[in-house]
């Protein structure tokens, strides 16, 4: 049986919880429903280091359970503050030399005593506190103990991709070409490693993206924390293709994949060229008439000439 630890919370307000988000010894996540959940550990079928089941109650046996991440089912967004959760602890010949903890910003990272301390010093662990030593400060469970590690994050399974393509766009003048897209995996180690390369492509567009746009436009195009371990941001095309090439699940939720061409003006004002793609790839309608309804044209038939050929669920 694997062992589970509760990372975050979920539902409509912090008062209507509705599902918990938990994260496998191996680092693998899964979301269950509240009463799904409690049925799981009340039989005995999932243990959980950090969950217990009192009466038809889920209570948390390490921190309280406010002190876990809450998201937002409505908007998907962190609500309040993030808290890391520790997950195990590694030793070396009996000594104490780290943690593994799915951090506040929704990665997986292998810490040190004191960089664990110093997250404990700021109040953003849920489930531990800072324990005085005579070789120094490290961290303790509230309630229990932590496990001791027996998978590295390198270890890991790679787990399932999904990439939500919500648009693609493209700025006359330069030369990257990119799409925004919400990015997740069950494999929180994967995630995080996918997360460094989400994160330099992201740089590299709003680099250039500021220089025609002003930096207005460094807030639309920014990563966002989504749920528990996703991304969403606007990345090159190139990062698009590496995922397709690592099986990832394409999805678009809405139906509907925008494609625009945007041009700027010296002063920062844009003009902009809209057309929207089906889930099969196809035109849903002419693009408005205007300056760049050529451009966005010709744009969208080399996005179905790359892409094309890839299932969209």
């Amino acid at each position: 049986m694997r062992t589970f630890t509760m990372i975050t919370r979920q539902g409509k307000s912090k008062d209507s919880v509705s599902a918990y988000t938990l994260i496998s010894s191996d680092y693998q996540t899964v979301t269950m429903g509240v009463a799904d959940l409690a049925k799981e550990i009340k039989s005995g079928k999932m243990k959980v280091t950090n969950l217990s089941v009192e009466g038809s109650n889920i209570v948390s046996t390490n921190g309280a359970l406010d002190k876990y991440t809450f998201i937002n089912t409505d908007t998907g967004m962190v609500e309040g503050t993030a808290h890391a959760v520790i997950l195990n602890r590694a030793e070396s010949k009996g000594k104490l030399i780290g943690y593994t903890v799915f951090t506040n910003t929704g990665s997986l990272a292998e810490l040190s005593v004191a960089e664990t301390v110093a997250l404990a010093k700021n109040k953003l662990i849920s489930n531990g506190k800072i324990r005085h030593t005579e070789d120094g400060d490290i961290i303790s469970a509230i309630g229990g103990n932590f496990v001791i590690r027996d998978c590295t994050v390198k270890e890991a399974p790679k787990g399932k991709i999904t990439t939500q393509v919500l648009f693609f766009g493209k700025v006359v003048g330069m030369s990257s070409e990119y799409f925004g897209a919400i990015v997740s995996c069950t494999s929180a180690a994967e995630m995080s490693r996918l997360a460094t390369i989400l994160h330099q492509s992201n740089a590299n567009v709003i680099a250039e993206a500021v220089k025609f746009g002003g930096q207005e436009v460094r807030n639309q195009l920014k990563i966002q924390r989504m749920g528990t371990n996703s991304l969403y941001g606007v990345f090159e095309l190139s990062v698009l293709e590496k995922l397709v090439k690592a099986q990832a699940k394409v999805e678009n939720k809405l139906k509907n994949i925008a494609v625009s061409v945007i041009k700027y003006d010296k002063d920062f004002s844009s003009t902009e060229g809209k057309i929207e793609l089906g889930r099969d790839w196809k035109p849903k309608a002419r693009p408005e008439e205007g300056p760049l309804s050529g451009a966005v044209t010709e744009y969208a038939k080399a996005v179905v000439a790359k892409f094309g050929s890839v299932k969209v669920e």
